[in-house]
Order: C-alpha cells, then structure tokens, then sequence
C-alpha cells in the first residue's frame, strides 16, 4: 500500500498541532509501531 497520498497533508496538521500545545504549554509523545501510531498529550 502506497502512503504518499497522506504524507503531503500530515506536515500541515503536526504543524497546527505542535502550535496548539506550546500555547496551551502541552507536549505530545508519539509511539509509531506496525499497528498504526499512537500519540499521548500531557504537560510539558
């Protein structure tokens, strides 16, 4: 399965999400395994 289609629009979103957590002085960890990628939000 080709995933390029996503790759374009993903750098936007990250970049609107990483915004969104240094204003509200939150950081998210990302884990990345074959079943799909989970993201945890927490304080920073």
């Amino acid at each position: 399965m080709d995933n390029s289609s996503y790759e374009g629009g993903s750098g936007i979103g990250l970049s609107a999400l990483n915004h969104m957590l240094k204003k509200m002085k939150l950081k998210a960890d990302f884990t990345s395994n074959e079943n799909g990628t989970r993201v945890a939000i927490g304080r920073a």
